[in-house]
Parts: structure tokens; C-alpha cells; sequence
């Protein structure tokens, strides 16, 4: 009997688990509506376990990438509510988990990374003033990341493109001195990453 004797909390991360990979068979396939029900499915499992008094590392990692995987979807398919949605959840976890670990730089990265995403959906949207306000907090985790490390350096390919998007939005409101700086700063972090990573960001074209 002890064979079985499994956990419910096992079982429903299994579970979970087990609607993540069939959404992302069903995407695979072009199957997008059917990947996002997996996807949504998966979410309202792990919910359950991220809100408990004692996030277990697992269920937050398994969470935060529903919710990523989510953005990504409800973005190509241009419904922008819904991905601020789960943009909205991602950064309310992050914040949650960074209330209990501030010094996590996983999680500072992951509410960079959710900020990023709010802000594409807020411009898809055309809401100028908020996306630029994301991208800007993105800039303060950014910071706050290198802060945290100490030493060495962090430059992400989506953090170039939150600040070549901020640029852009920024230039259509007519700070064009604004914007210059910014898309100065974007292409000297998209020089230290190629120096960095060995390649060359897509954004810069």
C-alpha cells in the first residue's frame, strides 16, 4: 500500500504537469484554442498550491511559465485583456515570493521578464502611458538585479527590446530627446549583450 500512498498535492502537480505538455503538443500542432484550455487548466491547478500560506518552489516556477506561456499566446491571437491578465497574476506572484526572498535574483528576473510582457500587451492595446510605465519598471528590476549580484553583468534580449519599444512609444508622444537617450542606452546594452552571448539581438534591424 505504501507504493501508492501519494500525496494530493503530488497528484495534482502531476496533473498540472500532464495539461502543460498537452497544450503545448496542441500548439505544436497549430491547435491554438485547444492549447490555451490546457494552458488555462494547468493554471487553475497550480493556483490552488501558489496561494497556499507556504509557496512550494515547484508549484511558483510551474506557475510563473503557465502564465508566461499564456502571455505569448493571448498575444499572438491579439487579445490584450486577457494577456494583461496573465501578466497581472505573473507580477502579483513575483511580488509575493520577493516579499518573502528579496535578494532571489530568479525572481527579480521573472518580474523584469513580467513587466516586459505587460508592457507588449499594453502597447498592443495602444495604452502608450502604461506600456511605457512597464517598460520603465522593467529598467528598475533590470537595476535591481545588478544591484543583487554584485559582480558580473545581466543583459537580456527581451529587456533590449522593452527598451527599443519604450523608445518608439516615446518618440510617437514627441520627447524625441527622451527617446534618442533611451534607443542610445537599448543599443549599448545590445552591444554588451552580443559581446556577452556571442550574437546578435534580433530586435536591431
Amino acid at each position: 500500500l505504501a507504493l501508492f500512498d501519494v500525496d494530493a498535492a503530488s497528484i495534482q502537480r502531476a496533473m498540472a504537469r500532464v495539461e502543460v505538455a498537452t497544450a503545448r503538443w496542441a500548439q505544436q500542432q497549430g491547435q491554438t484554442a485547444n492549447a490555451l484550455r490546457h494552458f488555462e487548466a494547468a493554471k487553475r491547478i497550480v493556483a490552488t498550491e501558489v496561494e497556499d500560506s507556504e509557496i512550494k518552489p515547484r508549484y511558483t516556477a510551474l506557475y510563473h511559465s503557465v502564465l508566461f506561456e499564456l502571455t505569448d499566446l493571448y498575444l499572438n491571437q491579439r487579445n490584450t485583456q486577457k494577456a494583461q491578465r496573465a501578466c497581472l497574476d505573473a507580477l502579483e506572484s513575483f511580488q509575493l515570493a520577493m516579499s518573502r526572498h528579496p535578494l532571489r535574483p530568479d525572481f527579480i528576473e521573472g518580474h523584469m521578464t513580467a513587466q516586459i510582457l505587460l508592457g507588449n500587451a499594453y502597447e498592443a492595446a495602444e495604452d502608450v502611458d502604461r506600456a511605457l510605465a512597464a517598460y520603465e519598471a522593467a529598467e528598475v528590476d533590470h537595476q535591481k538585479l545588478l544591484a543583487t549580484l554584485f559582480q558580473g553583468e545581466v543583459y537580456s534580449e527581451n529587456l533590449v527590446t522593452a527598451q527599443v519599444n519604450r523608445a518608439r512609444l516615446l518618440r510617437q508622444q514627441g520627447e524625441i530627446e527622451q527617446a534618442e537617450g533611451v534607443l542610445e542606452y537599448a543599443r549599448a546594452l545590445a552591444s554588451r549583450l552580443v559581446q556577452t552571448l556571442g550574437q546578435r539581438p534580433r530586435i536591431l534591424r
